[in-house]
């Protein structure tokens, strides 16, 4: 694959801990992010596409990042 992109140590780790979670927990994360993270984890190369796609998911939950606590 000529446009493949390695996945960092960090986005591993960073990865591996949420599936961690999950298991824990025993639930969050919906197929097509279970899948991501099993393929970060595992530092498979990401094709242009991924990249593309992991882009437009974050740019879509930036507002996460500022929610301070969570009222459920």
């Amino acid at each position: 694959m000529s446009d493949a992109f390695k996945p960092t140590a960090k986005m591993a780790s960073n990865a591996e801990k949420g599936l961690k979670l999950r298991k824990e927990f025993g639930r969050g994360g919906t197929d097509v992010g279970v899948n991501r993270a099993k393929q970060l984890s595992a530092q498979e190369d990401l094709s242009a596409d991924d990249l593309t796609s992991m882009h437009s998911y974050f740019a879509r939950h930036k507002v996460d990042k500022d929610i301070k606590t969570h009222e459920w």
